[in-house]
């Protein structure tokens, strides 16, 4: 799709902008005025035919105690996850060997995560992480964040002693 004019068209340079959620993930591919989205992944939630794992201990008619071997679903979920993701992102890097910058949107509680199953050649191209879940949202609305920021970063001066009286102004 055509990239709006006010927005980053990103010429001559392939950029990967990754949104994900908790269990989702959009991945898009933008180059000189224009945004494809390459593909997504979902994890869905696991259905337990019933209380696998829990155990109680009684007798006697009374409750000694209770507990669960379990590993809670949202850690299984997240695991399942990250490895889905890792593996996206490095079929996208295959067939999109030329990728320059990359910008990560993503829940602020999972950043941190997802940045570390991010694969060397990708990590080091990382330009931003943006906290958010943007999944739902249009291409332009993570594009207009992405232009705010490239703003923000063009206002301020590029010297350390400019820098310093600057960051003193705000």
């Amino acid at each position: 799709m055509q990239i709006e004019q006010t927005l980053p068209q990103f010429e001559n340079k392939l950029t990967l902008v990754i949104v994900t959620g908790h269990q989702a993930a959009e991945f898009y591919v933008a180059l000189n005025g224009k945004i494809e989205k390459e593909s997504e992944i979902k994890v869905p939630n696991p259905e337990y035919s019933d209380r696998e794992g829990y155990f109680k201990r009684s007798g006697h008619g009374l409750s000694f105690g209770s507990g669960s071997v379990v590993e809670p679903k949202n850690k299984k979920v997240e695991k399942k996850f990250l490895k889905d993701l890792e593996e996206e992102v490095l079929s996208i890097k295959k067939s999109n060997e030329q990728i320059k910058g990359v910008y990560l949107f993503g829940p602020d509680y999972m950043l941190k995560r997802i940045r570390k199953t991010l694969p060397k050649q990708i990590a080091n191209n990382l330009i931003e992480t943006f906290e958010g879940n943007y999944t739902q949202e249009h291409p332009f609305e993570f594009l207009k964040i992405i232009k705010s920021s490239l703003d923000k970063q063009s206002s301020q001066p590029k010297s350390s002693e400019a820098q310093k009286i600057y960051k003193k102004t705000e």
